[in-house]
């Protein structure tokens, strides 16, 4: 039989719950680890039925060569943002002395006015072949990010068994020697 509570009076908590005896407190835990040990058990037993199959020498392969073309296109992209980020230096150069140049001095005739119009006419037209090629790389960062995740849900997980690891992996070196 649980302990009477205790008389009301003052309380000194601030939850406004009534104390816990220590029978309720002991039941509570052992039900509750008596749920911690059953929720324990059953998943074990569910994990090794769900164990993925090993992958075939296809599959394996498949996943190598995709991961071959994430390789190469990742490397065409870093070599795009490095000619990228050389053009953006080379633009803030120009600017820079473009700046410089009608600081120092100052169209006055229309033929100085004309020669600044067309200098910033040209800046305009590479800054906009400029914003042109950083969206095109920008939706290729995007097909490769798509590729990329493609390949990882598909080989993520892929379980190898060695003897088809090594024969796809000896298949591969033999085909690149070649």
């Amino acid at each position: 039989m649980p302990e009477p509570l205790p008389e009301p009076g003052p309380r000194t908590w601030t939850s406004g719950h009534r104390p816990v005896s220590r029978h309720a407190r002991t039941r509570r835990l052992r039900a509750g680890l008596w749920a911690l040990l059953c929720g324990a058990l059953w998943p074990v037993a569910d994990a090794a039925a769900a164990s993925p199959p090993l992958a075939t020498r296809e599959e394996y392969a498949a996943c190598l060569d995709a991961q071959d073309a994430i390789d190469r296109r990742k490397a065409s992209i870093t070599q795009a943002v490095d000619e990228l980020q050389a053009l953006a230096q080379r633009m803030r150069a120009a600017d820079e002395d473009l700046s410089a140049q009608v600081k120092r001095h100052t169209p006055r005739t229309n033929a100085e006015l004309a020669s600044y119009n067309a200098a910033v006419d040209r800046r305009n037209a590479a800054a906009r072949q400029f914003n042109a090629r950083n969206d095109a790389l920008q939706k290729a960062t995007e097909a490769l990010n798509e590729q990329v995740f493609k390949a990882n849900e598909q080989c993520g997980a892929m379980v190898i068994a060695s003897d088809v690891k090594a024969e796809v992996d000896e298949a591969r070196r033999a085909r690149s020697r070649q």
